[in-house]
């Protein structure tokens, strides 16, 4: 089983450690890294290369956070393992992919894109539960970096709460509580080192 997790999370790493924003600025002739904030990620992409740029690179980043978690479905699946675990382990692999990529000297991005995308085969209604709270904070606080850290903060709970209300199994939400915690960790962490929201 711990192998399974592993080769779940190296799966998902691999997947969201693919430098979208890198490679589409680059294509008309910037450095992400250098341009704007040098966050790897689509509000950078969308303030300093082009909107169309921007809108590209957040699908693109929903989709490997939402093809890492069916990755992991699929492999557990052959190897008849937990599904559950084996989902959201492949999805906090795709954001510590997407916030430390392997393909770009371990640069990258805050991963919100990423760990929004992962919820949608997982737990659909945590990830929209989630993506409602920050825009209520944004429009409350009008501080885009506070209102996102808040919901981070806030994403284990939130998870429980969900999951609760739709009566999944105690280890279930304790599975899913676990792997938003270390995603909300991940994201912090590279918020509180950016020191802003780009």
């Amino acid at each position: 089983m711990t192998f399974d997790l592993l080769a779940a999370f190296a799966a998902g790493y691999f997947l969201g450690g693919i430098p979208f924003a890198a490679w589409i600025a680059r294509a008309v002739g910037k450095d992400i890294f250098s341009t704007g904030s040098g966050n790897m990620g689509s509000m950078n992409t969308v303030r300093n290369v082009g909107v169309a740029p921007g809108i590209a690179v957040f699908i693109l980043d929903v989709g490997k956070g939402t093809l890492a978690s069916i990755a992991g479905l699929q492999m557990a699946a052959w190897v008849g393992a937990d599904p559950l675990a084996m989902g959201l382990t492949a999805g906090v692999g795709a954001v510590v992919g997407h916030a430390w990529s392997p393909y770009v000297g371990f640069r990258g991005g805050k991963a919100l894109g990423s760990a929004f995308g992962m919820t949608l085969p997982l737990v659909p209604f945590v990830g929209l539960a989630a993506l409602v709270l920050l825009v209520a904070l944004i429009l409350l606080t009008r501080r885009a970096t506070f209102g996102t850290i808040l919901t981070l903060a806030l994403f284990p709970v939130l998870t429980g709460a969900v999951l609760i209300r739709q009566a999944w199994s105690e280890v279930d939400i304790l599975q899913a509580a676990v792997a938003s915690g270390v995603i909300a960790a991940v994201s912090i962490v590279k918020h509180v080192r950016a020191g802003g929201s780009g």
